[in-house]
């Protein structure tokens, strides 16, 4: 069983030029917790396409960090193909509808599996969340093709952090941090998470990759920030299936209730808004784990 200090290493930066720039604006904490001066609202919401994303990564823009660090959230324009979300997000509600939702703790061997998080379980939980997630490891046959998906945005956020961009690609959970894919649904009618700030502890950015489209998909509702003036700032309806918004983690955000209209919520229908999140996290092999893959 791995010690937490074990994972001390992952916030080497492994040489990366950003981790002197990390240093000096927020500093590499030796417990994980985020510092008493990081974002608690969003500053700005802005828009950068892929290319330029990045460019501005390769090109260790301090501009961009000091934005990010600021509490500015962006959306990244074209990060996967429409099309391949729409395919997959038929395909993951067809392999919902024919294997029984599990829970698996995260310890090696731990296979891909789908979880109904009713609002019955969430009241077991200190955030609430219902909503139906879908969860891939690293270590684990793809037969949905996900990794291929996001595995060069990953490594520039991964850059962008300080981290090096292949950190934790060949982990198994006995080396105490993983990658894991969530996929989450929230159903209309059902869906939401309640505001909340993300763990900072491994990873710079929360990252979501929208699969469904305000007006196309869904109704009403979805992601918003907490401005600076305590307001929601939505980022639906400027994000098309495709696009990526990413925050710094201590950003307060969530999802309002997702087309609460909705007669008869149906969690066997497909209807709703779905997201593809990329999360870093501590898992049950650590000593005391704290469970950073949070589920925003």
């Amino acid at each position: 069983m791995a010690d937490l200090r074990t994972s001390q290493r992952y916030w080497s930066g492994g040489g990366n030029k950003y981790l002197a720039e990390l240093e000096s604006l927020n500093g590499v904490p030796p417990d994980g917790k985020a510092p008493s001066h990081a974002p608690a609202f969003m500053r700005e919401l802005r828009e950068v396409t892929f290319s330029e994303f990045k460019k501005r990564v390769d090109s260790y823009d301090r501009e961009f960090t000091e934005s990010m660090f600021a509490g500015d959230a962006y959306i990244i324009r074209g990060v996967v193909p429409e099309d391949k979300l729409r395919r997959l997000r038929k395909e993951l509600h067809e392999w919902g509808k024919t294997v029984e939702p599990s829970f698996h703790k995260v310890q090696d061997g731990i296979p891909n599996f789908h979880r109904i998080i009713t609002p019955d379980i969430v009241k077991k939980y200190a955030l609430k969340y219902p909503r139906h997630d879908y969860y891939f490891f690293r270590h684990n046959p793809d037969p949905f093709g996900v990794w291929p998906m996001i595995n060069e945005f990953w490594s520039y956020t991964k850059k962008w952090g300080g981290f090096d961009p292949d950190e934790c690609v060949r982990n198994i959970p006995s080396d105490g941090l993983v990658d894991r894919i969530v996929v989450a649904h929230y159903p209309a009618g059902i869906g939401y998470i309640e505001r909340h700030q993300d763990p900072w502890g491994h990873q710079r950015t929360i990252m979501s990759i929208q699969m469904t489209q305000l007006d196309v998909d869904f109704r009403s509702g979805g992601l918003y920030f907490i401005d600076q003036q305590g307001r929601e700032v939505t980022s639906e309806g400027r994000t098309r299936v495709g696009d990526a918004v990413i925050n710094y983690p201590t950003v307060t955000h969530g999802v309002n209730p997702v087309d609460m209209d909705t007669l008869n919520p149906d969690w066997s229908s497909m209807k709703g808004r779905w997201f593809f999140g990329l999360y870093t996290m501590e898992t049950d092999c650590l000593v005391h784990a704290r469970h950073t893959g949070n589920p925003a």
